[in-house]
């Protein structure tokens, strides 16, 4: 978690399965959300597209990216996610 001022700038939670009660309510409101997003299919090792949605959800973020998705998540399926959520990709430069 980075912040500035007492504010909750952004989370960064990569390489995980779930987010821990305890994780989501220290980082819950953040501004930007960066969560792993390996694939729509469930993954013993990572959070899923549904795992990311339902994590993200629960902390309420202003913003979320997903990011480490394998090349089964397409950058077109940003589409479907809901509003406010966007694929990371590589180079991209988030302001904070």
């Amino acid at each position: 978690l980075f912040t500035r001022g007492g504010r909750k700038l952004l989370a960064y939670l990569s390489d995980c399965s779930g987010v821990p009660d305890e994780v989501a309510e220290t980082i819950r409101g953040v501004d930007t959300l960066v969560i792993d997003a390996l694939r729509e299919k469930p993954h013993p090792t990572h959070l899923s597209v549904g795992g990311a949605l339902e994590a993200a959800t629960r902390i309420k973020p202003a913003r979320t990216y997903f990011t480490h998705m394998c090349h089964e998540l397409p950058q077109s399926a940003e589409a479907g996610l809901p509003p406010h959520t966007f694929i990371a990709y590589d180079g991209l430069k988030l302001e904070l």
